[in-house]
């Protein structure tokens, strides 16, 4: 059991004028039934506007985004095109496979939908790296393709859950196209801009 030595409190002072500043509480107990005492020194000399901006300080540098070096975003960036390209090649290849009724439909939808998380989780990823000076171009141009490319599969996705498959033809064509472009994207990236 743990009992305080004693301490100021406003209480004490009957006039009503504000009260010393309180000393370190002091507590003393037993540790853990081992018979060993443990003095325990719990001390608040911190005011509340110090750790109200200590903790503000944390709380904004947590919360800016670090600037990523030049290969360390190109390698995010190849990876998030690999990411997409491959759901893009996954929903063209479901959906091809479909018009032969080589898939089961609720196969198809399933594919598909994990196809959408699949690139949009990618895609959202890259989206939230600063990318340094030297790459802000590229960078505005990868995004815009994912963006593209994720709508493409989110198109897809909406036509099998509706049972349109009167679009499958075309959206195989342009998935097929989509992948290949961003294939080549990927490729690019592994060289830095010129």
């Amino acid at each position: 059991m743990l009992t305080p030595f004693p301490s100021f409190s406003a209480s004490a002072v009957p006039d009503g004028r504000r009260p010393e500043p309180r000393p370190p509480t002091v507590l003393r107990g037993e540790a853990g039934g081992t018979g060993e005492a443990l003095e325990r020194i719990i001390a608040t000399t911190g005011t509340r506007a110090t750790v109200a901006a200590v903790v503000l300080l944390l709380t904004l540098v947590g919360c800016a985004p670090g600037t990523p070096d030049e290969d360390s975003w190109r390698a995010d960036a190849t990876r998030a095109v690999g990411d997409v390209a491959s759901a893009v090649q996954t929903a063209q290849l479901a959906l091809a496979e479909s018009q032969s009724d080589h898939l089961p439909h609720a196969y198809l939808q399933s594919v598909l939908v994990d196809a959408e998380r699949t690139s949009g989780m990618a895609a959202q990823a890259l989206s939230s790296v600063q990318p340094p000076d030297v790459e802000r171009q590229r960078s505005s141009e990868v995004l815009d393709a994912l963006d593209e490319a994720t709508g493409l599969v989110t198109d897809a996705r909406i036509a099998v859950v509706a049972g349109d498959s009167e679009q499958y033809g075309d959206l195989v064509t342009d998935l097929r196209r989509t992948a290949e472009d961003l294939q080549h994207l990927e490729s690019t990236l592994e060289h830095p801009p010129s």
